[in-house]
C-alpha cells in the first residue's frame, strides 16, 4: 500500500472514530447528569480526559517546528482552556 493511500485510510479512520465518540458524548453526559452528576464535575473530567490526546496532538505537530517563545506558549494554553470551557458549558 502506498504511503499517501495509507495516510488518507489512517485520517479517515481517526475522523470516524472521533465523530462516533463525539456522538456518543451526550449519551454518557444526560446519563451522568440524570444519575446526579453535577456539570462542574463533568467538565472537569471532560478537561482532564481532553488533556492527554491534546498534549500527544501538540508534541506529534510540534516535533520539527522551530520552539515558540514561551510568552506565546502560555497564551495557547489559557485561550485553550477558556475555549475549551465556554464551550463545553454551552454544551451541556
Amino acid at each position: 500500500m502506498s504511503s499517501p493511500l495509507r495516510a488518507h485510510l489512517v485520517g479517515c479512520a481517526v475522523a470516524a472514530a472521533a465523530a462516533a465518540l463525539f456522538g456518543t458524548k451526550g449519551v454518557f453526559i444526560k446519563l451522568a447528569l440524570e444519575a446526579g452528576a453535577d456539570a462542574t464535575a463533568l467538565l472537569a473530567v471532560r478537561m482532564g480526559a481532553s488533556l492527554p490526546a491534546f498534549a500527544l496532538v501538540a508534541w506529534w505537530t510540534c516535533r520539527r517546528a522551530p520552539p515558540l517563545p514561551r510568552r506565546t506558549l502560555v497564551l495557547i494554553a489559557l485561550w485553550g482552556l477558556i475555549g475549551f470551557h465556554a464551550a463545553s458549558w454551552l454544551d451541556v
